[in-house]
């Protein structure tokens, strides 16, 4: 699907003149698309209990689970929520895999327990009881506790992660599953100047991770830059070509978000101008 390049200075504008209006409308259209892969997650509830839902990075995993999760809810069906990451290893305790220069591959799915993952898959799949475990990002640690989750009659779970599609880390689940694939599609356009500049796909989920990482992952804004050529290779070796399996497709752009992100980082974004550029990214 072609999409419109988004104009800057009217997302400036209605940044500006209606804040709060804006972000609903925003808010109003993304739900909207929600509801849409919702309504095709119900009509397939009986054959296909499970949800695999996966992106590139920071392409809004994680809140578009939740975003189902809870309109499923509301149609009344409960609806559980699994986030892949749970299933990486402590760092240090496992034998790391590396990239062609010998780098930790942080994006491979040995990186996970897969044993532990392919068993609660075939259990949860048989109605049985299962321990989920829970990892902390901050000391990249696995952690005590658990979470205990069993699939009642006509419930419905959706599991999201990088390797979601992935037939080998998924171990058959698939044939239960309806698969939704997330990406940022749009392109945001500044033409002041009479230069016309653009913030890419790219680059906005760049400016997601960014953020995140920095406010929930205890990782410095210049090690998300140096991390980011590894996380593209990932996403080229271990997402890209899943892609096509997909049985809906989700935009999940939020035309608000550039105000935020560049308000946040602009100041050392702009101090790494030329790092940005050698990585394929640009500012405005």
């Amino acid at each position: 699907m072609n999409h419109i390049p988004l104009n800057l200075s009217q997302i400036n504008s209605r940044a500006a003149v209606q804040p709060a209006q804006f972000i609903s409308e925003c808010e109003d259209r993304y739900d909207r698309r929600i509801s849409r892969a919702a309504e095709q997650l119900l009509r397939r509830s009986r054959e296909c209990p499970v949800v695999l839902l996966t992106g590139p990075s920071s392409s809004g995993k994680t809140t578009t689970a939740r975003r189902l999760s809870r309109c499923l809810h509301e149609a009344g069906i409960v609806t559980h929520t699994i986030s892949m990451d749970d299933y990486y290893k402590t760092r240090g305790c496992y034998e790391m895999p590396r990239d062609e220069e010998g780098k930790m591959d942080l994006e491979s799915p040995l990186c996970m327990d897969l044993e532990l993952l392919g068993d609660h898959l075939s259990r949860l799949i048989r109605g049985e009881k299962i321990d989920l475990p829970q990892f902390d990002f901050a000391t990249q640690s696995r952690m005590e506790q658990t979470r205990p989750l069993q699939l009642g009659p006509g419930e419905m779970v959706v599991m999201e992660g990088i390797h979601a599609f992935n037939d080998q880390v998924t171990f058959g689940v698939e044939h239960y599953a309806t698969k939704i694939f997330i990406s940022v599609e749009d392109t945001v356009v500044d033409e002041t100047g009479g230069e016309e500049r653009m913030l890419t796909p790219n680059m906005l989920r760049f400016l997601r991770r960014v953020v995140r990482d920095h406010n929930y992952r205890n990782s410095s804004y210049k090690n998300t830059m140096e991390m980011w050529p590894s996380v593209r290779r990932g996403e080229r070796l271990y997402i890209q070509p899943f892609a096509s399996r997909a049985d809906v497709t989700l935009n999940t752009f939020l035309a608000y978000e550039p105000c935020i992100f560049m308000n946040l980082v602009k100041d050392y974004l702009k101090e790494e101008e030329d790092a940005l550029a050698n990585l394929g990214l640009r500012m405005l």
